[in-house]
């Protein structure tokens, strides 16, 4: 099936001129409108960097839970010396 232009499929349809030709537009412009694609890619940007900047949060806590725990084992035995 040959593909025809929006003009003729508004001609066809008797539309020509009419509210066809803007709602056409819209879809149209609908259709070629990236900015949903630009967002999506900045959601999946920001989501990425969220899941790095958590795992290295976990690793950093654990360095300074088991920092914290050496200290607290040195200032104990310093205290029962």
């Amino acid at each position: 099936m040959p593909t025809i232009g929006a003009e003729i499929f508004w001609q066809r349809l008797g539309l020509e001129g009419s509210i066809g030709d803007t709602q056409m537009t819209q879809i149209e412009k609908f259709i070629r409108n990236e900015s949903g694609a630009t967002a999506m890619e900045y959601g999946i940007a920001a989501l990425l960097i969220s899941v790095v900047a958590i795992m290295g949060m976990g690793d950093t806590g654990q360095e300074v839970n088991n920092l914290y725990t050496d200290v607290e084992g040195a200032v104990g035995t310093a205290a029962d010396n």
